[in-house]
Formats: C-alpha cells, structure tokens, sequence
C-alpha cells in the first residue's frame, strides 16, 4: 500500500483540505461537504486521483508503426 510512501506538497494539501471539509461538514452538519472531504481524503491516503504533481507515463506497446504523410499541393 502506498500509505507512507511518496508524499509531496500536493497530497499533503489534498489530506490536509480532506480532513478540514470532513471536520467542518460535521460541525457545521452540512453533510454534502462530507462527500468532497471523504474524497480528498482517500485520494490522498490511497495516492490515487490526478492533482499538479501527477507523473503519467506514456504506454509502450511495441507495435507503433512510422506515419507516413503526403504533400498535398
């Protein structure tokens, strides 16, 4: 599990924002903001979800073919 590892200032911010709405939803009971603050939270403890510090690697199949184009005039 990804727990502990890999932590940056993104998924710091996306727990941190999490569990703030997930406090404040239920001392404010406004319990819509539950739903966004169980997502921020399991976002960033799972480390799932894109945010600004997400590493995408591109996919290697093997069978890319040359493109060939043509002039048109």
């Amino acid at each position: 599990m990804n727990l502990l590892k890999n932590w940056h200032l993104m998924r710091i911010l996306r727990f941190s924002l999490g569990v703030l709405m997930v406090g404040e939803s239920v001392r404010s009971q406004q319990w819509f903001l539950l739903g966004f603050g169980v997502f921020f939270t399991y976002m960033a403890l799972a480390n799932k979800g894109c945010g600004l510090a997400c590493e995408t690697k591109p996919s290697v199949t093997g069978n890319e073919k040359e493109i060939e184009y043509e002039e048109v005039r």
